[in-house]
């Protein structure tokens, strides 16, 4: 545009300052009261470190090798970190979490899930299910992929429901992952035991063997291959003996994990209530619509300006139709 259009439009502007004033006005005034009337939100959060398992395959390293002959993955547990936000937003997980107890200070009441959310209706299995969506879409999981650090978090309209949710996230992932270690535990020790079987008997056999040669032998010395024979037996001696002293060591460690009720979810911070709001931020929300209505309505005058003439030319046709009807 010349300058005298640019003079003419900023004229323009200047004369329509009262209604760009009055929208924004208006649009700001309605968002303060808009923000007023949104709930206040909560938010708790829990920061995790999983377990690697690695004290586990390390204690069972030894026959690990045996292990995955037979088809079982003794060290297999290290990886279970990066399956962390998939377990949580499990059934199994989210579940018991739904169903447990909160006390709503709002309410003063004391309910599930379900009745915190107001979700009603028949059968259990649906509301049940419209209380999981519910649950997955407003926890926030993040993992640090430099640190291996899980941080599980929601937002509500009451802290301590809040910080409830969280903790028995935490509660049943921990549940859940002893459960599957024990099982696998279980598994491992059962392999072992089985395996302990057979060695035990492969080392009475060798020792019978032994045995049966020496009084068969009574003199060994003068003959390369009776002793060839005789260190032959022995070596088979030794072998099943080191295997088996290993593999009953191996056997009272699986036991002890087996029973072991420690939890492999090592807490670093407890969710608890807030005592400050997380949202809505009411003063970013004025903000944002006293930008966004300002510049909407410049744009408007805007366009009002570029298209006068024509606004002009439909408006004179309108009334000249009225006047015409009249």
């Amino acid at each position: 545009m010349e300058n005298k259009e640019w003079w003419d439009a900023a004229s323009f502007l200047w004369n329509s300052r009262k209604l760009i004033l009055y929208i924004t006005g208006a649009v700001t005034v309605a968002a303060a009261l808009l923000s007023l009337l949104l709930p206040s939100q909560y938010r708790s959060i829990s920061s995790l470190l999983p377990e690697t398992g690695e004290r586990i395959a390390g204690s069972l390293s030894s026959v690990s090798d045996l292990a995955s002959m037979a088809g079982l993955n003794i060290g297999g547990e290290s990886d279970m970190s990066k399956q962390y936000p998939a377990i949580i937003v499990s059934d199994a997980v989210l579940l018991n979490v739904v169903l447990a107890s909160y006390d709503d200070t709002n309410s003063s009441g004391t309910g599930n899930l379900l009745d915190f959310w107001g979700i009603e209706g028949d059968p259990m299995e649906r509301r049940l299910e419209n209380g999981l969506k519910i649950l997955r879409r407003q926890l926030e999981i993040e993992t640090d992929n430099k640190t291996g650090i899980v941080s599980v978090s929601i937002e509500t309209s009451v802290p301590e429901v809040s910080a409830e949710i969280v903790n028995n996230t935490v509660r049943e992932l921990d549940k859940f992952i002893r459960t599957k270690r024990n099982s696998r535990a279980t598994e491992q020790r059962r392999w072992i035991e089985e395996r302990l079987g057979d060695v035990e008997e492969d080392l009475k056999k060798s020792e019978n063997k032994l045995r049966e040669f020496k009084e068969k032998n009574r003199r060994t010395g003068d003959s390369p291959q009776l002793l060839l024979e005789e260190r032959r037996l022995l070596r088979d001696i030794e072998i099943n003996s080191t295997m088996y002293v290993e593999l009953k060591k191996q056997f009272e460690l699986i036991r002890i994990e087996e029973i072991r009720s420690t939890p492999v979810v090592s807490v670093l911070d407890v969710a608890r209530p807030s005592v400050e709001k997380s949202s809505p931020k009411r003063r970013v929300i004025v903000l944002n619509f006293f930008f966004f209505s300002f510049l909407a309505s410049i744009i408007t005058v805007i366009i009002r300006y570029r298209y006068r003439p024509l606004i002009e030319r439909v408006a004179s046709m309108i009334q000249n139709k009225e006047r015409a009807r009249g």
